[in-house]
């Protein structure tokens, strides 16, 4: 605007004062009107970024206290964690099988191109067909081989493991042990194996996990459920079957309880079924008296279920030290 003012000025400096003193009224009040609204813009402006400043501010510091309310939070007691063997060797195994394909690639791929290099120097043509096969045993020896762990094993740990990413979330109250082994006359080895204990304030949690994939309908009065799953992109779902694990569970449940009176102890069980598959889905989980959930339901669930009352501190104790020798001590020991 002062430009303008300027050369407004300039235009008129030939016609009568009168019009001349207007026109320098005029260019004052443009030129003042220009700084006006250019310092608006600038205080807008810095008022923006202002306000985008204490957000920012403001987002890092919930970020910062939340994580700091979490790393204090108390997570659950897991000293009786067991390890998983057969996990560590199935990811120790496909350790070596990449260090061995790459030092395989480096050393396949230098051999080729000095192959291809004195084949050029033959002749052009024989080079390409060098290079050609060079690449093809390049590609079948960056092919690396699994790991001599059974599918159907990694499939059930690999489950486990997911759903105790979140068992770990409870507080300190609970106690968390997996992979119990306990003495079940009723099976012919005479042993039972229970994926997850979870000893509460008032309760004891047996959490039985499932991995398997699909859409899963719960049918409590049918020996098995219904799954459907799709083969791939656009296909049509197929429909499966599954064995109930009402049966499996109760039994877990029978046997537990057996455990418990042989040592005079009380404490309620509760039985869990957990699918721990990434994007399953389930139905009619109403209509089943045990509770079928997902992973990320399970500290919920465990927890509103012990805010009613709790047990009384000799009984919890007695059944910790239980189980902390039933996580300890051979099947064998336990029956004998």
């Amino acid at each position: 605007m002062a430009c303008g003012s300027s050369w407004l000025s300039i235009t008129i400096r030939g016609a009568p004062p009168r019009i001349r003193a207007a026109s320098s009224d005029i260019s004052a009040g443009l030129t003042a009107a220009s700084d006006l609204t250019l310092d608006t813009f600038i205080c807008w402006d810095a008022l923006k970024a202002q306000v985008a400043i204490i957000r920012l501010f403001q987002s890092l510091v919930t970020t910062t206290a939340r994580a700091r309310l979490w790393q204090n939070r108390p997570m659950a007691d897991e000293h009786l964690l067991r390890p998983y063997p057969a996990f560590e060797r199935h990811r120790r195994e496909l350790a070596q099988a990449d260090r061995r394909r790459r030092t395989r690639l480096l050393g396949g791929g230098a051999a080729m191109l000095l192959m291809a290099f004195g084949a050029w120097l033959v002749h052009p043509m024989l080079a390409f067909m060098v290079a050609g096969i060079a690449a093809m045993v390049l590609f079948f020896s960056s092919l690396s081989a699994g790991s001599t762990v059974a599918p159907d094993e990694l499939l059930g740990i690999e489950g486990e493991l997911r759903a105790l990413k979140f068992l770990r979330r409870l507080s300190d109250d609970y106690l968390l042990l997996n992979r119990v082994r306990i003495a079940d006359p009723t099976l012919p080895n005479g042993e039972r194996e229970l994926d997850f204990l979870v000893l509460g304030p008032n309760a004891l949690f047996v959490v039985e996990v499932k991995n398997t994939p699909g859409l899963i309908h719960v049918q409590p009065d049918s020996a098995h459920w219904p799954v459907a799953s799709r083969g791939g992109c656009g296909s049509s779902p197929c429909w499966n079957s599954m064995p109930s694990p009402l049966r499996q569970v109760q039994a877990q449940v029978a046997a537990l309880d057996r455990l418990l009176l042989s040592h005079g102890l009380g404490l309620p069980i509760k039985p869990i079924i957990c699918f721990a598959r990434p994007g399953v889905a389930l139905e009619n989980v109403a209509s089943c008296p045990i509770p079928v959930v997902v992973p990320e339901q399970l500290s919920g669930l465990i927890e509103s279920a012990s805010e009613t009352g709790s047990a009384p501190a000799a009984t919890r104790a007695a059944t910790r030290k239980l189980l902390g020798q039933v996580g300890a001590v051979p099947v064998s020991t336990q029956a004998a």
